[in-house]
């Protein structure tokens, strides 16, 4: 009877409890104690600060949109038929956390963070433990004390999730002005990685657009001043190799810190697995 002492006892049903007695006396047919690791606990669900509602939208769906709800109690949202909790908070540092379950969950410990700005806006990004994972996050103008979502893209090898704040307002041709001499920059996500190449949309004192990305052996898009006006006014044009059509959305995002501008870039192919999405801000 002294193997017995080894096992804790609270953590034992009486059913194993009484396996565990007629083993270590040599009865019970020869039965072997199993005992099932306990599971890693859930960690407890904060509220939800962010947007209560987002505007999604898949490369794999083209143009076509869902709204998505986010419950403020716990951050719970259905993500594409999974139910997740939104989580995030401001880091000390500036930097925005955010989990939002596997793969795309915080681990103190085993995740990259960081923060950049450009034009005056702050973009968070998010490099998760499995390696392939990242969440992007547009947190705002720079000067902005309070850490908020314009937007959030959600990326896993197989999936690209963007949602965008359901507050932007769409804005058309008559917002191009105050574009010009700005820059803007995305990351573009394919279908098979999240290495987010960084891309850069430059306009000129014109209104017109170069649009350079630092993938290798990639070269620099044009868009007329003309071609722009067509975009921001639900036009679409061919992208550079003939094949795919490139659309753009204008929005603008109002709070009590002022007035922010984005733009969504929908590019769709006769293989939808080569659709892309862009998020300039």
């Amino acid at each position: 009877m002294k193997n017995i002492s080894r096992f804790k006892w609270p953590g034992v049903t009486a059913s194993v409890v009484l396996v565990a007695l007629l083993s270590a006396c040599g009865g019970g047919g020869g039965l072997d104690l199993v005992i099932n690791p306990t599971p890693t606990p859930v960690p407890p669900l904060k509220a939800w600060t962010g947007p209560s509602q987002f505007v999604l939208t898949q490369p794999e769906t083209g143009l076509r949109t869902t709204a998505l709800f986010v419950a403020s109690a716990d951050g719970a949202i259905d993500l594409d038929g999974t139910r997740r909790y939104f989580q995030a908070a401001a880091m000390p540092e500036g930097q925005l956390a955010f989990s939002a379950g596997q793969p795309w969950q915080e681990d103190a410990n085993r995740i990259s963070r960081a923060m950049q700005e450009i034009n005056g806006k702050k973009l968070f990004t998010v490099e998760y433990p499995d390696e392939k994972s990242l969440s992007l996050i547009g947190g705002g103008l720079a000067n902005q004390a309070t850490a908020v979502r314009d937007f959030i893209a959600l990326c896993t090898p197989g999936k690209r999730y963007f949602l965008l704040n359901a507050d932007a307002r769409r804005v058309f041709a008559d917002s191009l002005a105050q574009f010009k001499n700005q820059t803007l920059q995305a990351k573009n996500f394919t279908a098979s990685q999240c290495s987010a190449a960084l891309s850069v949309m430059q306009f000129d004192a014109s209104g017109n657009v170069t649009l350079n990305t630092t993938q290798s052996g990639s070269l620099p898009e044009a868009m007329s001043a003309s071609q722009m006006q067509l975009l921001a006014n639900g036009g679409h044009v061919l992208t550079a190799d003939g094949i795919g059509k490139r659309s753009f959305m204008f929005y603008s995002l109002t709070d009590t810190a002022g007035t922010r501008m984005l733009i969504q870039e929908f590019v769709v192919y006769p293989n939808e697995q080569q659709n892309y999405i862009r998020i300039w801000y």
